[in-house]
């Protein structure tokens, strides 16, 4: 122990192997610093005000589909296809932008695209809410959701490499507690505002993010080893908030090391390289899940899904919305003491069971069992319960392994792969969901989801790797292991 830092370090020393059979020391400090909790808030605060691009539809809709001029600012109802459009656009971006700009941050630094990120959503939202043509919403509400989805790529990436292992997996999480929040914040406001006035408000918390990445957000100790390492330690120091971070600054250097040389692309290497494409299998795996679980399918059409069985539709979202974050805070705080793997198999486990409630409830009434009605309260209560156990574990499991498990020579192309399956697994559940329950019934969805729940727990059991507390060489170590016993 160190009293001289006022903070608690409690000191291990493993060692480990690396693939060029280098023994390395794996320091973990567990000193808890402030700043790096700051840090990443202030660059998520771009992502909250981002986020609410996903529900911004859902309280303006009703705007561009009335006949009074007043309130719309097209100045004549919305068609269906239109309709459909808008809510669509922004899963497009997301799949074009990491594609496209996904190179960006390991060229120019992960801080400076974060902060043009972010002054391009600003100027998007502006945009939005001043126009007066159905094409400008197209065009914003497509660049919005790419900027969104590039944003997932970019901040995880950075809070990642500014965190230390004992506290990557809380960072991660952060992440998701920023988005979820974002998604609450467009549903609450959108109760207030006319069209014009919301699109602004939902832009209000990029003016703080933008402010504070310009004066206080240093860019990625990892981005900047290659360039100055001498910036790197001082960058290091005002994160740790401590002197001496020789240890820290030798393991980014040994992770940097440990894969240059490679001659082939990014992109190529995920493919050719085993450790790579276990990682890969992992992530896609976690991330089919996390959308195949149902979330956005339930999140989009809460309102008639309860509006079905008698429940006001409306006051049941915003209460989701705030099971949604309120679960999401708590895996904040229990993921370092249980871990994303335990929390994943009970997230599972949880959403596989009530997904199971609600179908059971739907085919029984499609059966018309006598009475059934009388027990409308048990699928509005099982629907809340899925997106709690969904918020401590399936919510935050595929977005914290992204981060952590490719390495650093493929992480861009890795994490812009997997954002880009997120955006459209999003878009096929989200668009599939109405047309199964209409062709099927309401039940079969429900019996869908609960079935790969379930088979979920088996990937999840014998694929994700235990990575808490882990560097990223460690990791890495742990893949290559996995592989070579096969």
């Amino acid at each position: 122990m160190e009293s001289n830092t006022n903070r608690l370090e409690v000191v291990y020393k493993p060692t480990i192997k690396t693939r060029d059979g280098v023994i390395m020391e794996s320091d973990k400090t567990q000193n808890c610093s402030p700043t790096i909790y700051l840090t990443v808030s202030i660059v998520n605060l771009a992502l909250l005000s981002s986020s609410t691009s996903l529900v911004w539809s859902s309280p303006v809709l009703p705007y561009l589909l009335s006949n009074d001029t007043n309130i719309n600012p097209l100045g004549q109802p919305i068609t269906a296809s239109q309709t459909s459009l808008i809510s669509g656009l922004p899963y497009l971006g997301g799949v074009i932008f990491p594609l496209a700009f996904g190179k960006l941050c390991d060229i120019y630094g992960r801080r400076k695209i974060m902060l043009l990120m972010a002054m391009l959503t600003l100027v998007m939202f502006v945009v939005l809410a001043t126009a007066r043509s159905i094409y400008v919403y197209y065009i914003a509400r497509t660049v919005l959701g790419g900027l969104l989805y590039y944003s997932f790529v970019v901040n995880n990436i950075y809070g990642n490499e500014i965190a230390e292992d004992h506290n990557r997996a809380k960072l991660s999480c952060l992440l998701i507690v920023s988005h979820v929040l974002g998604i609450l914040y467009g549903y609450i406001l959108g109760l207030f505002f006319n069209v014009r006035n919301y699109t602004l408000v939902c832009a209000a918390p990029l003016i703080v993010s933008i402010t504070g990445m310009l004066f206080f957000v240093p860019e990625s100790p990892y981005y900047l080893v290659k360039h100055d390492e001498s910036q790197a330690i001082e960058v290091l120091r005002k994160l740790r908030q401590r002197h001496e971070v020789s240890k820290d600054i030798q393991k980014i250097k040994d992770t940097v090391n440990n894969v240059e040389g490679h001659d082939k692309s990014s992109w190529r290497r995920l493919v050719s390289d085993p450790v790579n494409r276990r990682a890969c299998i992992i992530c896609i795996g976690a991330m089919s899940l996390n959308l195949f679980s149902g979330t956005t399918a339930i999140m989009a059409f809460s309102g008639s899904i309860f509006n079905s069985i008698g429940v006001p539709g409306n006051l049941v979202s915003v209460a989701l919305g705030l099971v949604k974050f309120s679960m999401t805070v708590v895996a904040f705080v229990i993921v370092g003491k249980f871990g994303k793997k335990k929390l994943m198999l009970v997230s599972a486990t949880g959403c596989s069971l009530s997904h199971l409630t609600v179908g059971a409830y739907f085919y029984l009434r499609s059966i018309e069992l006598d009475g059934i009605e009388s027990f409308a309260l048990i699928p509005a209560v099982s629907v809340l319960l899925y997106i709690g156990f969904y918020g401590v574990g399936l919510g935050i499991g595929a977005t914290a392994l992204t981060g952590e498990l490719f390495a650093d020579d493929v992480k861009t192309a890795g994490n812009s792969l997997v954002f880009v399956q997120s955006a459209l697994l999003g878009f096929a559940v989200t668009s599939l969901f109405p047309l199964v329950t209409h062709y099927l019934g309401m039940y079969w969805p429900f019996f869908m989801f609960s079935v790969i729940c379930a088979a979920g727990l088996i990937f999840i059991w014998y694929f994700v790797p235990k990575t808490d507390d882990k560097s990223f060489l460690e990791i890495q170590e742990i893949l290559r292991k996995k592989i070579s016993k096969k």
